[in-house]
């Protein structure tokens, strides 16, 4: 026999949409942010956090992809954008 759908009550129906508001909205809100202070895109201060980070202040684009979970041409792209901008 199947079990019925327990559906959120009003408590968690409440924190469900203050959640689902922050993840929509915040990383949009970052991004103004950081374009208003630096003129710099989030994936851009991400691949500049992670070099920052490392011991030795040098990685190679493939550590540098794996650190971040992207795909090694996205970085590609991303660093050549970089590189453009100076």
């Amino acid at each position: 026999m199947a079990e019925e759908t327990r559906w959120l009550d009003d408590q968690e129906q409440r924190l469900w949409r203050i959640i689902r508001e922050f993840l929509w909205h915040f990383p949009s809100a970052m991004d103004r942010q950081l374009m208003r202070d630096s003129k710099m895109q989030s994936g851009e201060y991400s691949v500049l956090a992670t070099l920052s980070e490392s011991s030795s202040k040098q990685l190679r684009p493939a550590d540098v992809a794996r650190e971040l979970d992207w795909d090694r041409s996205r970085l590609s792209h991303l660093l050549r954008r970089m590189e453009n901008k100076g």
